[in-house]
């Protein structure tokens, strides 16, 4: 789990939990706070919010090997139900803020049962909770 997304050049879970101590020399802490998840990219791109980046599934899958996992579960960015799936079902994005300034019409969150071992985010539809 994230806030937002994946920095480009973290290679450990060092890189993740110290990316504060590094900042601003590098961009890691900023790329985990702002980052957002694209499809149809490749690479990393700057983001159009002004910090962060958008990055492709070659990223993700990249990422998900490195540190061994599943998927990604992140928050920050809204979604119009209160949820959203990218890349290929990597990614859960879930957003807790309904409404203005936003004007998504949804919020969620996750009731996650950790003796579940799912294997993409589409099977953790069913412990969304939307409201």
């Amino acid at each position: 789990m994230i806030h937002g997304g994946i920095p480009k050049d973290a290679r450990s879970f060092n890189d993740l939990a110290y990316a504060h101590l590094k900042h601003p020399k590098t961009t890691t802490l900023e790329e985990i706070l702002w980052s957002d998840p694209a499809e149809g990219v490749k690479g990393t791109h700057p983001s159009p919010r002004g910090a962060g980046r958008l990055f492709g599934q070659d990223i993700t899958q990249d990422f998900l090997d490195m540190f061994k996992v599943r998927m990604l579960i992140r928050g920050h960015e809204p979604a119009h139900e209160g949820f959203k799936i990218n890349h290929q079902g990597k990614v859960l994005t879930l957003f807790s803020r309904k409404g203005s300034p936003y004007f998504n019409d949804g919020a969620a969150y996750l009731q996650l049962d950790l003796s579940l071992k799912p294997q993409s985010a589409h099977e953790l539809v069913p412990y969304i909770h939307k409201f």
